[in-house]
């Protein structure tokens, strides 16, 4: 769990009224949310359209190592615990 434990390091600085999840279920669903906030800001004042979900698994995917299909088990609850 090292790569989600070092994007959650990153995404805490950025948030730091509440406490991180403690369950993988909570961090992937934290950095899914993170991403799409970052995607609207970026988007912001222009015509694109804002990234799918399918976009946003990709990206956190990228993030902390781990495939996009990877991410969408663990936001579908398909996979329960991280090998990691």
């Amino acid at each position: 769990m090292g790569h989600i434990d070092d994007a959650l390091a990153r995404a805490e600085h950025a948030t730091a009224t509440r406490p991180l999840p403690a369950t993988t279920y909570g961090q992937i669903q934290h950095l899914l949310k993170q991403a799409q906030i970052a995607d609207r800001r970026a988007r912001r004042g222009t015509t694109l359209k804002p990234a799918s979900r399918t976009e946003l698994a990709r990206r956190v995917g990228a993030q902390i190592g781990v495939s996009g299909r990877t991410v969408e088990r663990y936001r579908d609850k398909k996979i329960k615990k991280c090998d990691r």
